[in-house]
């Protein structure tokens, strides 16, 4: 069965028809071991899969050193080009964000899956899940999905249509985007929004590495009171504002930064934001991070970031209340702010392969019924990084 469908692959591939067909894989094995002083957040999970926040403190079960060995953000993927014009790509890691240690428990997670099609050298349009247009950067780090998002890192990944522009000087990119995601069995506000979110993006590039932007979206977002097909609903506004730069000046230094302000945009799930609504309130924030690296040597690197997120106004947020939700739920985190900070270095042994060490400081507010919870916690993460 398996040479059968070799030899159906292979004059696939020969015929005429598809005689420009190609595909070329890429891709990454990553390999590392991750302490932490007291618990982290994996995106409202107690675990250090990718960490976004510290954990707050429930009983004596959040204090005290832990750790844990993960390949889990390694990452796979193949990109297909039929002709000239017409290419797509698929791309998977194998992260979940609710198994703190898996082994043969991991599944392949997708993260793109999208066709282009280029209209003109200038000009193309990509249908598909692929990379928000609303934060095209991301800041210098090792922890490649849990990042820098709820703590200044505002996008991450979307279905949608876009169609970008690009010239030696200048990039503009609009899309129409889902209303969210909706990860359940059953339909509920994402299927409720008919209007979908819209979003553009103007860069101007001042030379092949140096490039600033900024991006906005909107989206009138319908709001559920409950689960049942019968619950009263509501519209409110999701919209936001993104200033972006990235600068490259070669091997002595490179600059990336991100701040963006908002109104409901963790409600779009595909912003790893703070901001939750509900159908009673809008909640407003406002982030951004910096982030630097330096190459002082041709194998060796240095870098760093900081970044932050805040709630704004914080008494119309959902709060964390320990009595009665233990765990961090992923739609009613409480975080009012989260500030984290890394340092890292890496060393290449090869062209290929990397081995690298980055610590994190995480200092996360959660807001409560009562005084605001603040939780702490110091990682740090030894890797190694094969690059396919």
């Amino acid at each position: 069965m398996l040479a059968a469908s070799a030899v159906a692959i292979a004059g696939f591939v020969a015929s005429p028809a598809h005689a420009e067909f190609s595909i070329k894989p890429y891709g990454f094995l990553r390999a590392e071991y991750t302490g932490a002083s007291n618990a982290l957040s994996s995106f409202g999970n107690r675990n250090s899969i990718a960490p976004t926040a510290a954990y707050p403190v429930y009983g004596d079960v959040n204090t005290g050193y832990r750790d844990r060995f993960s390949v889990a953000q390694s990452r796979l993927g193949i990109d297909m080009k039929n002709n000239e014009r017409t290419s797509g790509r698929v791309e998977v890691d194998f992260v979940d964000f609710t198994k703190g240690a898996p082994t043969t428990g991991a599944l392949p997670r997708l993260r793109v899956a999208k066709i282009e099609y280029k209209v003109s050298d200038t000009f193309h349009v990509m249908a598909g899940q692929d990379w928000d247009l609303f934060s095209p950067l991301n800041p210098y780090t090792f922890n490649f999905v849990g990042n820098f998002f709820e703590a200044g890192n505002s996008g991450f990944i979307r279905q949608q249509v876009m169609v970008e522009n690009r010239t030696e000087s200048f990039d503009i990119a609009a899309g129409i985007a889902g209303a969210g995601v909706d990860n359940t069995a059953i339909d509920g506000a994402v299927e409720k929004t008919t209007t979908p979110a819209f979003e553009l993006r103007l860069t101007q590039i001042m030379n092949p590495k140096m490039k600033w932007g900024v991006a906005g979206l909107i989206e009138n977002r319908t709001y559920l009171s409950g689960t049942s097909v019968t619950s009263e609903s509501r519209t409110r506004m999701i919209h936001g504002l993104n200033i972006f730069g990235d600068f490259d000046m070669g091997p002595a230094f490179a600059i990336r930064v991100e701040a963006y302000q908002g109104t409901n945009l963790a409600d779009q799930n595909t912003m790893l934001t703070l901001a939750q609504g509900s159908i009673s309130n809008s909640v407003n924030e406002w982030g951004g991070y910096i982030s630097a690296k330096t190459q002082p040597t041709e194998r060796c690197a240095l870098f760093g970031t900081f970044g932050i997120a805040k709630v704004t106004n914080p008494d119309q947020l959902f709060s964390y209340n320990p009595a009665t939700t233990p765990p961090v739920t992923a739609t009613n985190r409480g975080i009012q702010e989260n500030v984290k900070a890394a340092l890292g270095t890496s060393y290449h042994f090869s062209i290929d392969t990397q081995i690298y060490f980055e610590a994190s400081r995480f200092v996360t507010t959660y807001k409560t019924d009562g005084s605001p919870i603040v939780a702490q916690s110091t990682a740090g993460e030894l890797g190694l990084l094969w690059t396919l």
